[in-house]
């Protein structure tokens, strides 16, 4: 597993994601892949369309 990055926020309901934005769950971290707006059952590792494991390269 990737090392989590210490500047990486932790994911939370009711927060605006960009594309790229980086955030930990769980701790694992995760790239958002779409903008949105966070609501609590869209979970990063759940949802793909929003989110994919990993750092962003």
């Amino acid at each position: 597993m990737a090392e989590v990055a210490k500047s990486a926020p932790l994911w939370g309901v009711g927060r605006s994601y960009s594309k790229g934005d980086v955030v930990v769950y769980q701790g694992k971290q995760y790239v958002c892949v779409d903008a949105h707006r966070s609501v609590a059952h869209w979970i990063p590792g759940t949802v793909p369309t929003l989110w994919a494991e990993g750092a962003r390269q």
